[in-house]
């Protein structure tokens, strides 16, 4: 049982990445590049190690802090904001390769708690022994740092809202751009900001056609 506490980050991290694939493949949603559904992957596994600097491990954390550092209460809680903010940004492409590039750094200067830990024989089960801890830290690395060189594009994780541009007409006259956005298409690239093939253009709303539907008619409309 303790093993498998150990390897929860890595066993996250693997399901949730292959459910997104094959739900994806079964059509539920529309992961199409394997970077969205990694990205799914890492940004659940970093909520549950974030969520473990609060609850849970947190004594355990604190006692893993080097005795160098200082104030180990609070690099605890700080190192674990940053984690739940860089699995916040990894679902959005806007920032998903600032948030992996920001989690691959942290990696690497959490690395030296885990290595005081493992040196000074405060590791419980095997998985949080030095080479298969190293081993762990390595494989989360280069998952964030995949992230990093392949974010894919137009791979939006949550929903987001419709986009309304005011624009203007030859004539000058005033026209509604809309782009319609549905969060359940991922990861295609000829589909930006999530969208279908159908409405991946902007639709265009005259200003005029838009008062014309409304109750008291405009003098302007024909």
């Amino acid at each position: 049982m303790e093993t498998l506490t150990a390897l929860a980050p890595l066993i996250v991290l693997v399901v949730i990445t292959a459910a997104l694939l094959v739900a994806g493949a079964a059509g539920v949603v529309r992961v199409t590049q394997w970077p969205a559904a990694l990205r799914g992957g890492l940004a659940a596994m970093f909520v549950l190690t974030g969520v473990s600097h609060f609850v849970g491990m947190r004594a355990e954390l604190v006692d893993m802090v080097p005795p160098a550092l200082p104030a180990p209460d609070i690099l605890v809680s700080v190192s674990g904001v940053l984690e739940l903010a860089g699995a916040v940004g990894l679902l959005l492409p806007q920032t998903a390769r600032l948030a992996a590039g920001c989690l691959a750094a942290l990696l690497i200067v959490m690395f030296p708690a885990n290595l005081y830990a493992a040196l000074a024989g405060m590791t419980t089960h095997a998985a949080d022994a030095l080479v298969p801890r190293t081993l762990l830290q390595v494989v989360f690395l280069l998952a964030t740092l995949a992230v990093v060189i392949f974010p894919g594009r137009g791979t939006a994780l949550v929903r987001t809202a419709p986009q309304r541009v005011l624009s203007r007409r030859g004539d000058g006259r005033p026209r509604l751009l809309v782009a319609a956005a549905d969060a359940r298409h991922f990861g295609d690239p000829a589909q930006d900001l999530g969208m279908t093939a159908a409405s991946a253009s902007l639709v265009a709303v005259p200003e005029e056609s838009r008062r014309c539907s409304a109750s008291v008619r405009s003098p302007d409309c024909s």
